[in-house]
């Protein structure tokens, strides 16, 4: 037990509580965990005045009616409702890996039946953007070289909505590739001196048959197309005022499943 002395009296630490006595009367304290020890003569005082106020008749206290509280009625899930069709192209609203294993995108629109879209159309990236007062720099490369082990091609394409895509991936992903890409943001953000990004992004080629369209026959515009068209392609490179938009041009997927 450690004790101390605030202007005359004792306190000790016990427990996970505190307590100070401000102007006669004792208060709890967030510090955790002191007890006051008064003087003996103030202790004889608050004796005596407890032994008067045993002896004094206590009315009886009326019983407080009891409120009952409704049951909480039970919280209602609302549905996911596919957006009906729009004028115009449909666009990717949402990109994201779900698991290690698949990719999710999210649309402006309902897209027609994609049974017969080739999944080689799309292609996963990681890109980086450096951009200097005076000059920037910008590219992007294949999983397989960014992360061992990994590629950013799939091998399956379902449609669970009318707006939704899910792919499978051809290489299961783990958590150390989103873990990676967010320490690399984080360093390039670091320095006060470049502005800069990183991260996954999702490539997709509209060339030949069968591409993806809405519902009203529409097509989806192309994102990066270069990369998606050439599998053996792994690594693009961008500078000066390309460099500065690079990024912004391809469709970001969020990493964190």
């Amino acid at each position: 037990m450690r004790c101390v002395k605030v202007n005359g009296l004792s306190f000790s630490r016990v427990g996970r509580r505190s307590w100070w006595l401000l102007s006669g009367v004792v208060v709890a304290c967030a510090i955790p965990g002191c007890r006051a020890r008064l003087p003996p003569s103030q202790v004889a005082e608050e004796r005596s005045a407890e032994a008067s106020a045993s002896t004094a008749p206590v009315p009886a206290a009326e019983p407080s009616p009891v409120a009952l509280e409704p049951e909480p009625a039970p919280a209602k899930r609302k549905a996911r409702r596919a957006r009906g069709p729009r004028p115009g192209p449909p666009k990717i609203r949402h990109a994201r890996l779900i698991d290690p294993r698949h990719l999710e995108l999210v649309f402006t629109e309902p897209l027609a039946p994609v049974g017969e879209v080739d999944p080689d159309r799309f292609r996963l990236s990681v890109g980086m953007d450096y951009r200097y007062a005076r000059y920037a720099y910008a590219y992007y490369y294949d999983l397989g070289e960014a992360f061992s082990d990994k590629a950013g091609h799939f091998r399956e394409l379902r449609q669970p909505e009318p707006d939704r895509l899910l792919f499978e991936l051809a290489a299961e992903l783990d958590l150390e590739t989103c873990e990676e890409i967010t320490e690399m943001r984080r360093e390039i953000r670091l320095d006060p001196g470049v502005r800069g990004d990183v991260g996954l992004f999702i490539h997709y080629r509209a060339d030949g048959p069968k591409p993806v369209v809405d519902t009203q026959g529409e097509a989806l515009a192309e994102v990066g197309p270069a990369f998606a068209e050439d599998r053996k392609l792994m690594e693009r490179e961008f500078e000066g005022r390309d460099a500065r938009q690079v990024l912004a041009r391809l469709q970001a997927v969020d990493c964190e499943f």
